[in-house]
């Protein structure tokens, strides 16, 4: 009985395979369209979640401790980034864009499109914010109470 040709099968696998790695990636494609992005919005989505505030100290470490140091208490370069007022803008919209785009007229690079390390998504750009929110220093509450009076007690 004469054998098969395994040469002659290997055209039409590689065409099969071809095919079905298309089908992945055009349903891949699709599933990551419909989604909704996560992007410059106004709000953080990830706003007092734990578990991403650590996955944002691991993007932290990688992409700006270097500057901001290791608890982002400030480095060499970069400020203290654990108190609750910041220089360039509180709100976390505002922290978003200074990490995307940078701050001109500073040290601080776009973290995006060649920015710092390897280039961060807005969803790692929203991790790090949620990451240094849970790592800011309170300011004591004020005390309760009438100052003045208490004196003239």
């Amino acid at each position: 009985m004469p054998q098969a040709n395994p040469y002659k099968l290997a055209p039409r696998k590689s065409l099969l395979a071809l095919r079905f790695s298309s089908l992945v990636c055009l349903v891949f494609v699709a599933s990551v369209s419909a989604s909704q992005p996560i992007s410059a919005q106004e709000k953080n989505p990830y706003a007092g979640d734990a578990k991403i505030a650590k996955l944002g100290e691991y993007q932290f470490r990688l992409n700006c401790a270097f500057c901001h140091g290791l608890g982002a208490r400030g480095g060499g370069r970069g400020p203290d980034l654990t108190r609750s007022q910041k220089r360039h803008g509180n709100s976390d919209a505002e922290m978003f864009h200074n990490i995307h785009d940078g701050i001109p007229g500073t040290a601080m690079p776009a973290a995006t499109n060649g920015g710092i390390g390897v280039g961060m998504s807005d969803e790692e750009i929203w991790q790090v914010v949620t990451y240094l929110r849970s790592a800011e220093v309170k300011a004591p509450a004020q005390p309760a109470g009438n100052a003045a009076h208490g004196r003239e007690l």
